[in-house]
């Protein structure tokens, strides 16, 4: 159907149709077709049950948590909503259910890593944000004299 065609829209499954097989098609449509209530899709008389089965069966996720939806929102939920869903944890790229997240990540983000320029020991959440002033003083062992960066690194030898 090109853009300058008349339409006119059928009352059964409210889609446009040319003007030209309008009537034929309106006939058809209201034998043979209905409008499923849940999704609003016209759906042939004879395959509602199909329809229904198909998809607005209830179906449990494949993620196991315990949630239980139509089939037409399943990859949806395990995409995006799901709290066993898996992500990569933004520090250590461990990959862990979402659920686990929010506790991992604060606990991994919080560990400490020398700043590469500066020597200076940032936490990893920090370490976007971190500003390199001068470089760390190196500390002393107190007992061989040995030169390391940070009062950590100090502290494991």
């Amino acid at each position: 159907m090109s853009d300058d065609e008349e339409t006119r829209t059928c009352s059964n499954c409210q889609r446009d149709i040319c003007l030209a097989s309008f009537l034929m098609h309106e006939i058809h449509c209201k034998r043979h077709m209905s409008v499923c209530s849940k999704c609003g899709e016209p759906v042939p008389k004879l395959e509602r049950e199909e329809h229904e089965d198909e998809y607005h069966a209830k179906v449990p996720c494949s993620l196991q948590c315990g949630k239980r939806m139509e089939r037409r929102f399943l990859e949806d939920h395990e995409k995006s909503e799901c709290p066993e869903r898996h992500e990569l944890c933004q520090f250590c790229n461990l990959d862990l259910a979402w659920r686990e997240l929010g506790e991992h990540e604060n606990y991994c983000g919080s560990r400490t890593e020398p700043c590469d320029e500066c020597g200076k020991y940032v936490q990893k959440k920090d370490s976007l944000t971190h500003q390199c002033g001068e470089a760390a003083p190196k500390r002393h062992c107190r007992y061989c004299e040995m030169g390391f960066d940070g009062d950590e690194a100090v502290a494991m030898h």
